[in-house]
């Protein structure tokens, strides 16, 4: 798992293999902007859930190879809908499908 602290050190092989990253929770695009100077060739999939930063990540897409977006929110198990509390900003969001990507965690 790549963390934001990668962006301070050199590659390493442990990281030089990379096929595939994921950015969960993008904002405006930023990490991924930041990690694709490191892994160029590598495709991105940014995931967000908030649609105001619909702008920023097009403008991302637009400009950065290899990288998509999906608005969606990751949930451990399928559910018809799901509310989020935006942090920071006192704001509740309700997502419901097809926006909600089921991804059970791998050691369940």
């Amino acid at each position: 798992m790549l963390h934001s602290g990668i962006l301070n050190e050199p590659p390493t092989c442990d990281y030089a293999t990379a096929t595939n990253i994921i950015d969960i929770g993008v904002a405006h695009g930023e990490w991924t902007r930041s990690i694709k100077s490191i892994f160029p060739a590598t495709p991105v999939l940014m995931v967000e859930t908030r649609q105001e930063s619909q702008r920023d990540l097009d403008a991302t897409v637009a400009t950065t190879a290899s990288v998509t977006c999906k608005l969606a929110l990751l949930v451990a198990e399928k559910r018809n809908a799901v509310t989020l509390h935006v942090q920071g900003t006192g704001r509740q969001l309700t997502a419901s499908q097809p926006t909600l990507i089921a991804l059970p965690h791998p050691w369940q």
